[in-house]
């Protein structure tokens, strides 16, 4: 939810008349934060954070409305940003998540391939004979 509430204020932000600031910049930023997260990538999300945070203070000289959306952001932003530092360890990606018994394409090393997971019962020719061997 911390997320949503960055993204949230960043649009107040953008959608008043008075910001003669970079709409695109900030909300790509923003929108970053998500896809970043959710792949694990905590630190790119701090980055991310960072440098939203940064856009938002060379915003200090506009009008009285901007300051204070641009005070919402750098809060939010804030809090999400001490939310991660407290959670850092813990955190890991969606694809490290997967249900017992179900073998994860993310989680087979690369020089092994799917066959080897598959049941005893189930052989290459009951597939059709396609490989499900991980190439990439």
């Amino acid at each position: 939810m911390r997320i949503r509430h960055v993204e949230a204020a960043v649009q107040g932000l953008v959608q008043l008349p008075w910001f003669t600031g970079f709409p695109v910049l900030l909300q790509r930023l923003a929108k970053g934060l998500r896809w970043w997260l959710w792949h694990g990538r905590a630190l790119v999300t701090e980055t991310y954070l960072k440098a939203l945070m940064q856009n938002c203070t060379r915003l200090a000289k506009e009008s009285l409305a901007v300051r204070a959306a641009t005070a919402r952001v750098q809060a939010r932003c804030e809090t999400l940003y001490t939310y991660l530092a407290n959670n850092m360890e813990s955190s890991s990606t969606m694809a490290d998540r997967t249900v017992p018994g179900c073998p994860s394409r993310h989680l087979v090393p690369k020089d092994q391939s799917m066959t080897l997971l598959m049941p005893a019962w189930e052989s290459a020719e009951e597939r059709g004979g396609r490989s499900m061997g991980l190439t990439e």
